[in-house]
């Protein structure tokens, strides 16, 4: 069976995160290499984002990467997933 992460959730872990450490979509950007219009739609969950910004996010706002995708997944059958 696949699983995918809930990206809604994801990004608002992100958005939790990088606000709590009081910076910008901008600065985030720019320390993870990617544009800020990459980081916003992460945020509003409109893309998923690849292991490689989700690693450098986590890098940057110095967050555990399971803080973000624990407990994110669903079933491509729309049923819930639990562990």
């Amino acid at each position: 069976m696949k699983y995918l992460m809930d990206r809604d959730i994801i990004g608002k872990r992100i958005r939790m995160a990088r606000i709590m450490r009081n910076t910008t979509m901008k600065k985030l950007a720019y320390e993870c290499g990617i544009t800020s219009e990459t980081i916003g739609c992460v945020e509003r969950g409109k893309n998923y984002p690849s292991l490689f910004t989700i690693l450098a996010i986590c890098n940057v706002l110095d967050i555990d990467i399971r803080t973000l995708v624990s407990n994110n997944k669903i079933r491509l059958d729309g049923m819930k997933w639990a562990e």
